[in-house]
């Protein structure tokens, strides 16, 4: 593949020799920036971490001289270390699918994964690119009334979420009544929220229970905390 646009990849190498690896692409001008996430490997999957590439040149991934670039020998195995296929890729769309971003996941239909919006720290690259993440929303892929939610969840004002939301003119009256219905559901889930109180049980099974955390509403019913959780997932305050 030819290409100037940015592109991404899977790296299997040691993260000190990735680092040295793209550190000596910027310096040599192939490329102005990059970004690496770090995966950790779960169900006997290998530790990866994810690259992004911002190219100051056509880059031929194809040629031997690249794809030999990321190869790293490994003392204890015949293989060296490598990467997987290239392929174009935008930066917003990088990030929030390494970072797990879970709204975004479920926009694309993409997962389930082992674990979902993953911190900073597993994140680095070069400043203006790692600052330029640092900005990324997902808001923007969301569905409408996902949106209103979103809205909802950060308190904005009706006129606010509507200018967030680029609301037409001819629109206002709809979307005020179900930003309305959306914020009342929201305030009255987050009354009932503080009424479960959270119970911890160091033995569950004897208590012919299953899980350590439950959470007990005063009516007595008794829920786990992974139903707690799915009940109120829209619940922020």
């Amino acid at each position: 593949m030819r290409t100037y646009k940015p592109i991404s990849n899977v790296s299997y190498n040691t993260f000190p020799f990735l680092i040295s690896r793209l550190e000596a692409l910027k310096k040599c001008e192939v490329i102005s920036g990059y970004m690496t996430g770090f995966h950790k490997g779960f169900n006997g999957k290998k530790d990866h971490y994810h690259i992004y590439l911002q190219p100051l040149q056509t880059i031929d991934t194809n040629t031997t001289e690249f794809r030999n670039w990321f190869q790293e020998e490994d003392s204890t195995n015949d293989l060296p270390f490598d990467v997987d296929t290239w392929g174009k890729s935008k930066l917003e769309d990088w990030f929030l699918y390494v970072r797990h971003d879970k709204r975004y996941l479920d926009a694309k239909g993409l997962g389930p994964k082992d674990e979902y919006d993953l911190p900073m720290d597993r994140f680095k690259g070069t400043e203006e690119l790692y600052n330029m993440c640092l900005s990324v929303s997902v808001f923007k892929f969301l569905t409408p009334i996902e949106k209103i939610i979103d809205c909802v969840n950060r308190k904005l004002t009706i006129y606010e979420a509507m200018a967030h939301c680029k609301v037409n003119y001819g629109a206002m009256s709809a979307f005020q009544k179900i930003y309305e219905q959306i914020q009342a559901e929201h305030d009255r889930k987050g009354e009932e929220k503080y009424l479960w109180k959270q119970v911890y049980y160091a033995y569950p099974q004897d208590y012919g229970l299953t899980e350590h955390v439950y959470y007990k509403h005063p009516s007595g019913e008794m829920i786990t905390y992974t139903e707690f959780q799915r009940r109120f997932k829209n619940v922020k305050n």
